[in-house]
Protein backbone atom coordinates (compact mmCIF):
# COMPACT_ATOMS: atom_id res chain seq x y z
CA UNK A 1 0.00 0.00 0.00
CA UNK A 2 1.30 3.64 -0.83
CA UNK A 3 1.65 5.45 2.28
CA UNK A 4 1.90 9.32 1.29
CA UNK A 5 2.67 12.05 3.71
CA UNK A 6 2.54 15.99 2.75
CA UNK A 7 4.62 18.18 5.27
CA UNK A 8 3.16 21.65 4.75
CA UNK A 9 4.86 25.32 5.58
CA UNK A 10 8.25 23.68 6.64
CA UNK A 11 11.51 25.23 6.88
CA UNK A 12 13.90 22.55 5.03
CA UNK A 13 16.78 23.14 6.33
CA UNK A 14 19.51 21.31 3.83
CA UNK A 15 23.58 21.76 3.59
CA UNK A 16 23.44 24.57 1.04
CA UNK A 17 20.29 26.86 2.53
CA UNK A 18 16.83 27.14 4.35
CA UNK A 19 13.88 27.40 2.53
CA UNK A 20 10.31 27.15 2.87
CA UNK A 21 8.40 24.76 1.34
CA UNK A 22 6.24 21.17 0.89
CA UNK A 23 7.78 18.19 1.52
CA UNK A 24 5.72 14.66 -0.10
CA UNK A 25 6.61 11.57 1.22
CA UNK A 26 6.02 8.31 -0.37
CA UNK A 27 6.65 5.19 1.36
CA UNK A 28 9.44 6.91 3.53
CA UNK A 29 11.09 8.90 0.32
CA UNK A 30 11.37 12.28 -0.07
CA UNK A 31 9.88 12.48 -3.78
CA UNK A 32 8.91 16.49 -4.21
CA UNK A 33 9.69 19.68 -2.42
CA UNK A 34 8.01 22.71 -3.28
CA UNK A 35 5.42 25.16 -2.26
CA UNK A 36 1.55 24.73 -2.60
CA UNK A 37 2.66 20.82 -3.81
CA UNK A 38 -1.49 19.54 -3.73
CA UNK A 39 -2.52 16.98 -1.28
CA UNK A 40 -4.22 14.62 -2.85
CA UNK A 41 -4.78 11.29 -0.83
CA UNK A 42 -1.75 12.21 1.38
CA UNK A 43 -2.10 12.49 4.90
CA UNK A 44 -0.99 16.72 5.96
CA UNK A 45 0.85 17.37 8.28
CA UNK A 46 1.57 21.40 8.99
CA UNK A 47 4.84 22.10 10.41
CA UNK A 48 3.38 25.64 11.45
CA UNK A 49 6.95 27.23 10.01
CA UNK A 50 8.90 24.52 12.06
CA UNK A 51 12.69 23.87 11.15
CA UNK A 52 12.86 20.33 9.37
CA UNK A 53 15.75 18.83 9.14
CA UNK A 54 17.30 15.39 7.08
CA UNK A 55 17.86 12.87 9.87
CA UNK A 56 20.91 12.88 11.67
CA UNK A 57 23.81 10.07 11.53
CA UNK A 58 25.57 9.26 14.63
CA UNK A 59 28.87 7.59 13.90
CA UNK A 60 29.67 7.04 17.34
CA UNK A 61 27.14 4.85 19.33
CA UNK A 62 28.06 1.35 21.51
CA UNK A 63 24.75 -0.30 22.73
CA UNK A 64 24.43 -3.49 23.97
CA UNK A 65 27.52 -4.21 24.84
CA UNK A 66 29.82 -5.85 27.25
CA UNK A 67 32.79 -4.27 27.82
CA UNK A 68 35.66 -5.48 30.34
CA UNK A 69 34.47 -2.33 32.93
CA UNK A 70 30.47 -2.64 32.57
CA UNK A 71 27.46 -3.10 31.00
CA UNK A 72 26.15 -0.97 28.63
CA UNK A 73 22.41 -0.09 29.38
CA UNK A 74 20.56 0.45 26.08
CA UNK A 75 19.76 -2.00 24.15
CA UNK A 76 19.53 -1.30 20.36
CA UNK A 77 15.76 -0.86 20.62
CA UNK A 78 15.81 1.44 23.65
CA UNK A 79 18.69 3.17 22.21
CA UNK A 80 17.34 3.57 18.45
CA UNK A 81 13.97 5.24 20.21
CA UNK A 82 15.98 7.80 22.20
CA UNK A 83 17.88 8.53 18.89
CA UNK A 84 14.66 9.06 17.21
CA UNK A 85 13.78 11.62 20.18
CA UNK A 86 16.93 13.92 18.79
CA UNK A 87 16.17 13.91 15.41
CA UNK A 88 18.80 10.93 14.41
CA UNK A 89 17.69 8.09 11.85
CA UNK A 90 20.74 6.22 11.36
CA UNK A 91 23.71 5.17 14.13
CA UNK A 92 26.81 3.45 13.69
CA UNK A 93 28.10 1.47 16.16
CA UNK A 94 31.10 -1.12 16.37
CA UNK A 95 31.82 -5.06 16.48
CA UNK A 96 34.09 -4.97 19.14
CA UNK A 97 35.32 -8.60 19.07
CA UNK A 98 37.19 -10.70 22.20
CA UNK A 99 40.77 -11.34 22.12
CA UNK A 100 41.56 -13.58 18.88
CA UNK A 101 38.22 -14.08 18.51
CA UNK A 102 36.95 -13.87 14.70
CA UNK A 103 35.85 -10.54 13.17
CA UNK A 104 33.46 -12.40 11.17
CA UNK A 105 32.41 -14.74 13.26
CA UNK A 106 31.74 -11.42 15.76
CA UNK A 107 30.17 -9.27 13.28
CA UNK A 108 27.31 -12.48 12.49
CA UNK A 109 26.82 -11.95 16.03
CA UNK A 110 26.51 -8.55 16.35
CA UNK A 111 23.99 -8.38 13.44
CA UNK A 112 21.74 -10.24 15.42
CA UNK A 113 21.63 -8.28 18.38
CA UNK A 114 21.13 -5.24 16.44
CA UNK A 115 18.35 -6.54 14.26
CA UNK A 116 16.17 -5.19 16.90
CA UNK A 117 16.88 -1.22 16.13
CA UNK A 118 13.81 0.69 15.39
CA UNK A 119 16.09 2.92 12.83
CA UNK A 120 18.95 2.38 10.48
CA UNK A 121 22.26 1.15 11.42
CA UNK A 122 25.84 0.03 10.17
CA UNK A 123 28.62 -1.08 11.59
CA UNK A 124 32.16 -0.51 12.00
CA UNK A 125 34.73 -3.74 12.47
CA UNK A 126 37.62 -3.38 15.38
CA UNK A 127 40.94 -4.90 15.05
CA UNK A 128 41.75 -6.32 18.98
CA UNK A 129 44.56 -8.47 17.85
CA UNK A 130 45.84 -9.50 14.77
CA UNK A 131 47.04 -13.25 13.44
CA UNK A 132 46.92 -15.03 10.08
CA UNK A 133 43.50 -14.33 9.03
CA UNK A 134 42.87 -10.27 9.99
CA UNK A 135 43.64 -9.22 6.37
CA UNK A 136 41.28 -11.63 4.74
CA UNK A 137 38.47 -10.90 7.41
CA UNK A 138 39.04 -7.53 7.02
CA UNK A 139 38.55 -7.48 2.98
CA UNK A 140 35.66 -10.27 3.63
CA UNK A 141 33.92 -7.82 5.78
CA UNK A 142 34.34 -4.78 3.22
CA UNK A 143 33.43 -7.11 0.16
CA UNK A 144 30.99 -9.02 1.50
CA UNK A 145 29.21 -6.74 4.36
CA UNK A 146 29.96 -3.26 3.61
CA UNK A 147 32.22 -2.64 6.54
CA UNK A 148 34.69 -0.19 5.66
CA UNK A 149 35.45 1.52 8.99
CA UNK A 150 37.68 -0.53 11.67
CA UNK A 151 38.29 0.80 15.28
CA UNK A 152 42.05 0.05 17.01
CA UNK A 153 41.85 1.13 20.85
CA UNK A 154 45.29 2.17 22.03
CA UNK A 155 44.39 1.95 25.44
CA UNK A 156 42.78 -1.09 27.56
CA UNK A 157 45.93 -3.62 26.69
CA UNK A 158 44.52 -6.12 28.87
CA UNK A 159 41.29 -6.41 27.09
CA UNK A 160 40.80 -5.06 23.29
CA UNK A 161 43.49 -2.43 23.11
CA UNK A 162 46.40 -3.30 20.93
CA UNK A 163 50.29 -2.59 19.93
CA UNK A 164 52.30 -0.61 17.65
CA UNK A 165 52.79 -3.15 15.41
CA UNK A 166 49.29 -4.38 15.37
CA UNK A 167 48.32 -0.79 15.09
CA UNK A 168 50.53 -0.26 12.47
CA UNK A 169 49.53 -3.40 10.28
CA UNK A 170 45.45 -2.62 10.73
CA UNK A 171 46.74 0.90 8.93
CA UNK A 172 48.60 -0.43 6.17
CA UNK A 173 45.87 -2.88 5.42
CA UNK A 174 42.99 -0.65 5.53
CA UNK A 175 45.30 1.85 3.29
CA UNK A 176 45.64 -1.03 0.92
CA UNK A 177 41.80 -2.04 1.16
CA UNK A 178 40.87 2.27 0.96
CA UNK A 179 38.93 1.22 4.45
CA UNK A 180 38.83 4.24 7.12
CA UNK A 181 40.30 3.48 10.97
CA UNK A 182 39.09 5.02 13.94
CA UNK A 183 41.23 5.35 16.55
CA UNK A 184 40.88 5.48 20.70
CA UNK A 185 44.45 7.10 21.44
CA UNK A 186 45.08 7.24 24.33
CA UNK A 187 48.76 6.04 26.12
CA UNK A 188 47.25 2.92 27.85
CA UNK A 189 49.96 1.68 29.94
CA UNK A 190 50.91 5.29 31.22
CA UNK A 191 47.51 5.25 32.53
CA UNK A 192 47.63 2.22 33.82
CA UNK A 193 50.21 2.78 36.05
CA UNK A 194 48.80 5.87 37.20
CA UNK A 195 45.92 4.65 38.03
CA UNK A 196 47.72 1.46 39.64
CA UNK A 197 49.24 4.41 42.02
CA UNK A 198 46.21 5.94 42.48
CA UNK A 199 44.49 3.14 43.67
CA UNK A 200 47.18 2.10 46.33
CA UNK A 201 46.88 5.72 47.50
CA UNK A 202 43.09 5.07 47.90
CA UNK A 203 42.99 8.42 45.75
CA UNK A 204 39.39 7.47 44.69
CA UNK A 205 37.31 10.51 43.88
CA UNK A 206 36.32 11.66 40.76
CA UNK A 207 39.34 14.52 40.17
CA UNK A 208 41.80 11.40 40.34
CA UNK A 209 40.30 10.48 37.29
CA UNK A 210 41.57 13.14 35.19
CA UNK A 211 44.87 13.32 37.31
CA UNK A 212 45.46 9.84 36.14
CA UNK A 213 44.79 10.85 32.66
CA UNK A 214 47.21 13.66 31.79
CA UNK A 215 46.75 16.09 28.53
CA UNK A 216 49.69 14.28 27.47
CA UNK A 217 48.93 10.48 27.53
CA UNK A 218 46.54 11.59 24.69
CA UNK A 219 48.35 14.13 22.87
CA UNK A 220 51.17 11.65 22.16
CA UNK A 221 48.87 8.82 21.61
CA UNK A 222 47.39 11.16 18.53
CA UNK A 223 50.94 11.88 17.34
CA UNK A 224 52.23 8.12 17.27
CA UNK A 225 48.57 7.23 15.41
CA UNK A 226 49.13 10.49 12.83
CA UNK A 227 52.65 9.50 11.95
CA UNK A 228 52.51 6.31 11.18
CA UNK A 229 49.05 7.53 9.13
CA UNK A 230 51.27 9.27 7.88
CA UNK A 231 53.22 6.12 6.43
CA UNK A 232 50.35 4.19 5.35
CA UNK A 233 48.60 6.97 3.76
CA UNK A 234 45.49 5.15 5.67
CA UNK A 235 42.33 7.83 6.18
CA UNK A 236 42.11 8.43 10.10
CA UNK A 237 39.18 9.19 12.19
CA UNK A 238 40.56 10.38 15.68
CA UNK A 239 37.69 9.50 17.96
CA UNK A 240 36.60 11.54 21.23
CA UNK A 241 39.40 13.85 21.03
CA UNK A 242 39.25 15.79 25.04
CA UNK A 243 42.34 18.22 25.04
CA UNK A 244 43.51 21.11 23.14
CA UNK A 245 47.64 19.82 22.54
CA UNK A 246 45.65 16.55 20.84
CA UNK A 247 43.13 18.97 18.67
CA UNK A 248 46.13 21.25 17.71
CA UNK A 249 48.45 18.26 16.69
CA UNK A 250 44.92 17.34 14.24
CA UNK A 251 44.53 20.74 12.93
CA UNK A 252 48.22 20.54 12.02
CA UNK A 253 48.23 17.44 10.39
CA UNK A 254 45.10 18.02 8.36
CA UNK A 255 47.42 21.20 7.01
CA UNK A 256 49.65 17.94 5.05
CA UNK A 257 47.47 14.66 5.34
CA UNK A 258 44.60 14.38 3.47
CA UNK A 259 41.28 12.42 5.22
CA UNK A 260 42.12 13.35 8.66
CA UNK A 261 38.94 13.78 10.65
CA UNK A 262 37.55 13.96 14.60
CA UNK A 263 34.91 14.36 16.50
CA UNK A 264 34.75 15.47 20.00
CA UNK A 265 32.28 15.61 22.53
CA UNK A 266 30.12 17.85 24.46
CA UNK A 267 31.35 17.38 27.93
CA UNK A 268 34.88 17.82 26.64
CA UNK A 269 33.86 21.58 25.66
CA UNK A 270 31.59 22.06 28.54
CA UNK A 271 33.62 20.56 31.61
CA UNK A 272 37.31 20.79 32.68
CA UNK A 273 39.32 19.21 35.81
CA UNK A 274 37.39 22.10 38.05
Amino acid sequence: MNKRLLVKNALVVSDKETVLCDVLVENGIVVQMGRDISSGDAEVLDANFNYVTPGGIDAHVHLQQQTAYATIADGFRNGSLAALAGGTTTLIDFVTPERNESIVDATMKRKKEAAGSLIDYALHGSVTAWNENTTTEMKYLAEKEGITSFKVYMAYKKSIGIDDEVLFRTLRTASDMGAVVLCHCENGEVIDVLQEEALKAGRLNALNHALTRPADTEAEAVNRVLMMAGITQTPLYIVHVSTQKAALLIKKARGKQKHIFAETCPHYLLLNDK
